[in-house]
């Protein structure tokens, strides 16, 4: 009993240090190495992964944890950033109660799909937050959102592997085939 808490917190230790590592590559190094032109989202792969093999209390749970770790690396409030993380990953799993395939092009959609939602929810939340440094998303840049959403599924299939090679090795490992449905079902 006490040796599964212990590999189910060095499993969310070892994610969020994952997290934050694709976080730092993504707004330092890629600046450096590429300039202006648009980051791929990184961490929104393990938001995704975390939402598609994980119980909705522990994506929650989670979700709101990576976002406060996220959040020193973005100008956005830490209350829409976890806002709109939340948002992705709940999206993320109804969207798996009605399509799933066990696939590296599953991933791969739903980051791409992700990365569309989350800018929505984004600008959406930007207009109900009301702060006296924070500007609502009144011009959007869409190139950069189209940009973004077309890399990020390219980045996502070594971040999966890596993060179900966690999961074997914490013990963590869920088939989602075998899993029972946690909205109401099993599957």
């Amino acid at each position: 009993m006490m040796r599964e808490k212990f590999l189910r917190l060095l499993n969310i230790a070892i994610f969020a240090l994952v997290l934050l590592l694709l976080t730092s590559a993504q707004t330092s190094l890629w600046m450096q190495i590429f300039g202006y032109f648009p980051a791929p989202l990184l961490w929104l792969p393990i938001i995704a992964y975390v939402a598609i093999n994980r119980t909705p209390l522990e994506t929650i749970i989670i979700t709101q944890i990576f976002s406060l770790i996220m959040a020193p690396a973005t100008v956005m409030p830490e209350g829409l950033l976890m806002i709109c993380n939340l948002g992705v990953a709940l999206s993320v799993q109804v969207f798996k109660t009605r399509i799933y395939w066990n696939a590296a092009t599953y991933i791969m959609m739903v980051s791409g799909g992700s990365v569309v939602l989350f800018h929505l929810l984004h600008m959406l939340g930007s207009f109900m937050v009301r702060m006296p440094d924070y500007q609502p998303l009144t011009s959007p840049s869409l190139s950069d959102w189209i940009v973004q959403a077309m890399l990020t599924p390219l980045a996502a299939p070594p971040i999966i592997w890596l993060l179900s090679f966690i999961d074997r090795l914490t013990g963590r490992e869920m088939a989602v085939e075998n899993m029972e449905d946690s909205w109401g079902g099993s599957r």
